[in-house]
């Protein structure tokens, strides 16, 4: 989740992200299972600091999105901006066939799939501020074999471009009948199938 670029005065009345600093991301992601195979259910809690009293646009970027999204500001059901409208409203998407660019700075861009966009606005007081995401998502999964094998893809791209990203705090409730065959974030501390990862830095995972 970052503040998307745009070009022009677009973003002239509204704060810049640069005078935002995150203190933490807590992610807790739940594996369910219905009655065919199984999903994910993702929560996701931002502190930020926000020097100032502002409303900033934010785009987050989930993978695999279900239809079942929340948004919440300081508590507050915030309400989610359709994106499914012509691309010249969003400055910062680019169509080209079936896949979407992205910008969340000018000399950037990253290939994304429109569904899995969520895009918002958020209006922060001054101070600690929470924002609060939830969502659920499909897991790409073998077609092949005797087992099944799951995999889980949660996007951590939009966080470099905010002007500071604190600890990321990641938790994945895997039930009674999954296990993690491998990772890329380190070994986790598993306590009653509860897996757990601290991210101090994201530069060395993106």
């Amino acid at each position: 989740m970052a503040q998307p670029w745009a070009d022009g005065s677009i973003h002239s009345t509204l704060f810049s992200s640069k005078k935002c600093h995150v203190k933490n991301e807590k992610l807790l992601i739940k594996l369910l299972h219905d009655d065919y195979e199984y999903y994910a259910n993702y929560k996701i809690k931002y502190t930020i600091y926000s020097d100032d009293e502002a409303t900033i646009p934010l785009l987050f970027l989930g993978i695999g999105l279900k239809e079942r999204k929340i948004i919440k500001i300081n508590n507050q059901i915030t309400k989610i901006i359709n994106l499914d409208t012509d691309v010249e409203n969003f400055p910062f998407l680019r169509d080209i066939d079936t896949i979407t660019e992205v910008k969340y700075v000018a000399n950037d861009t990253l290939k994304v799939k429109r569904e899995d966009l969520i895009f918002f606005e958020a209006k922060l007081k001054k101070g600690l501020n929470t924002i609060y995401v939830e969502y659920d998502g499909n897991l790409e999964y073998n077609t092949y074999g005797f087992l099944r094998n799951y995999k889980l893809n949660y996007s951590l791209y939009p966080s470099k471009f905010w002007t500071s990203f604190g600890p990321i705090e990641v938790s994945l409730d895997l039930g009674n009948e999954l296990e993690i065959k491998s990772n890329n974030i380190g070994n986790p501390k598993l306590s009653n199938n509860l897996a757990k990862w601290t991210i101090n830095s994201i530069e060395k995972i993106l």
